[in-house]
């Protein structure tokens, strides 16, 4: 039965709705592929996936959809697909992190070997368009589908190039942050948003515009999960992990701008310590100089104005369901660091 929603539903309606048809679809798929003669990949991928996660771009174009006035299920193969291209890029990134768990699970190249989860990513990247090809689309519109996720992943792994090419900058601004962040964490939510237009058949210079705008949605779930990396609780085993594991975070980037050449000299020696030999001393120095310079502060005065853009986006008013949906992401994106608003 059709699935129709009166109005635009919130992200909880979809999610609801949606979020089963998409686990139970994945299970599906995978367990088709293995029959199929790909024993070893999908069953390293499904390893992979069971570890679960929010499946936020997988639901991203049912909610496009629904808001869209078009039932939300039908969107069903275009999520799967987005959310294998990403779960590609987080096998290939815990190889190169060398992460060892993954939500409570060994990682699989953990589990399986490197060379294994090298193969085990690239195999994701392909049954993205397995399952795409299930998506009900006219021959236009999956050409266009087809070339927004491609240039959407495309920009997610130069933006991982990138990162590894900052960690090794002196002194990389905020400027520079964003570069990299636009690439390896923007870009793909943003198509999992222009996409379903793609595949409802809107307008292509109003999709531009929704991906121009969508980018900086990207930004901001990036800069708020560095912040609570250090005033929130990301259910880590140490406090401010991302200065352990010389990360250039948003703020280190914004503390880059305003510190004294000395005080980026000794952040930078902070960041280039072993995550296992920081001291919880050392972390201490780093926090008080984002105190000093109002680093939070500044940063959340970005998020502000990027909230701001999206609600006062002009383009974006005449298209009120889809503005809806950016607007609600946004917040939900800000939920977890809520409390520094006040």
């Amino acid at each position: 039965m059709e699935k129709k929603l009166p109005r635009t539903p919130s992200f909880n309606e979809i999610q609801e709705l949606c979020l089963p048809r998409i686990e139970e679809r994945l299970r599906e798929f995978f367990a088709k592929m293995e029959k199929q003669g790909f024993g070893c990949t999908a069953g390293m991928s499904a390893y992979h996936l069971s570890s679960g996660g929010k499946r936020l771009r997988a639901l991203m174009p049912c909610w496009i959809f629904a808001a869209s006035g078009r039932d939300p299920l039908e969107a069903v193969p275009l999520g799967c697909a987005v959310e294998l291209i990403h779960n590609a890029t987080l096998v290939h990134d815990d190889l190169q992190d060398r992460d060892t768990v993954r939500r409570g699970m060994p990682t699989v190249w953990v589990k399986h070997s490197d060379v294994q989860a090298i193969n085990c990513g690239d195999a994701l990247f392909y049954f993205a368009n397995e399952i795409l090809f299930e998506q009900k689309l006219s021959p236009e519109s999956f050409l266009r589908v087809m070339r927004r996720l491609s240039r959407g992943t495309l920009q997610v792994i130069e933006g991982q190039a990138q990162e590894f090419l900052m960690k090794d900058e002196k002194q990389p601004t905020l400027s520079r942050y964003t570069e990299v962040v636009r690439g390896k964490t923007a870009a793909l939510i943003a198509a999992s948003i222009v996409a379903a237009l793609d595949a409802l058949g809107a307008d292509e210079g109003f999709c531009e515009h929704v991906e121009r705008v969508a980018m900086l949605s990207g930004e901001l779930f990036q800069v708020q999960d560095d912040l609570l990396d250090i005033y929130g609780n990301k259910q880590r085993d140490r406090r401010a992990t991302d200065i352990a594991e010389g990360k250039v975070s948003a703020l280190i980037a914004c503390l880059n701008e305003k510190a004294s050449p000395a005080e980026k000299l000794r952040v930078a020696e902070i960041l280039a310590t072993p995550r296992e030999k920081t001291t919880e001393a050392q972390i201490d120095e780093v926090l008080a100089l984002f105190d000093r310079y109002d680093i939070r502060g500044t940063l959340l005065r970005q998020l502000r104005q990027i909230q701001s853009t999206v609600q006062n986006d002009p383009i974006l008013s005449g298209h009120s369901k889809v503005q809806a949906v950016l607007v609600e992401l946004n917040e939900r994106f800000l939920d977890p660091i809520r409390h520094l608003f006040s």
